[in-house]
């Protein structure tokens, strides 16, 4: 809530000369635990590159605490700055074909983290992109609400359950009618179109403390 303090707290990070390592896993671990006991909405953003070579949580952990926990998660990949450079080094004729594989797991990874938790993956390749990256999620979380409901199935075991969000029948063809500009009934290429998008919590774990 103050920003004053956020500040602060950023001047009296140091970083060590030369730690090539990442803690991704590790740091949301941490993160997710500090907002567990908060009340109302929590997201968080993650900034970088996806990559994770030093953390104690394994990939599978951090899926696992992310779905237990009512938390949105909005990532910034960050692996262009790691593409320039390698592109750098291929121009001087070095195979740099694993680390580029590499970057294409760790972006899949903050895809999918971000996806199941109902939040978004943004990927900029320039800087300059970024404030827009930063409205767009102001924005998302501006308009974020909720929905709830009552499982049928109270055997809470703690197994996995899948959620699916569906637009209402009768708001679809709301929308259809709306972007049907030159009155043809249907939705085409003349037609200014609105692409409806409902992004949600995948999952959930209900334990036998589930309330």
């Amino acid at each position: 809530h103050n920003q004053q303090e956020v500040i602060e707290a950023l001047r009296r990070l140091q970083f060590p000369a030369g730690f090539r390592e990442s803690n991704m896993f590790d740091g949301i671990s941490d993160a997710l635990s500090r907002l567990k006991d908060v009340k109302g909405k929590k997201s968080i953003v993650v900034i970088g590159t996806g990559l994770d070579t030093f953390s104690k949580h394994t990939w599978d952990d951090i899926r696992r605490v992310a779905s237990e926990h009512r938390t949105v998660i909005y990532g910034i990949g960050m692996t262009w700055v790691l593409q320039t450079t390698y592109s750098r080094y291929e121009s001087y004729g070095y195979d740099m074909s694993v680390p580029q594989m590499g970057l294409l797991a760790a972006e899949a990874r903050m895809k999918t983290l971000a996806e199941q938790t109902g939040g978004l993956a943004h990927f900029p390749r320039f800087i300059s992109e970024l404030p827009g990256v930063y409205e767009l999620i102001a924005g998302g979380l501006r308009r974020q609400y909720t929905v709830g409901y009552y499982p049928t199935n109270r055997n809470f075991d703690g197994k996995t359950r899948k959620i699916e969000v569906r637009l209402n029948k009768k708001f679809e063809e709301q929308v259809r009618r709306e972007n049907d500009i030159n009155g043809d009934d249907k939705i085409d290429k003349k037609d200014q179109k609105e692409k409806i998008i409902v992004r949600h919590k995948k999952e959930y774990s209900p334990s036998r403390k589930f309330e």
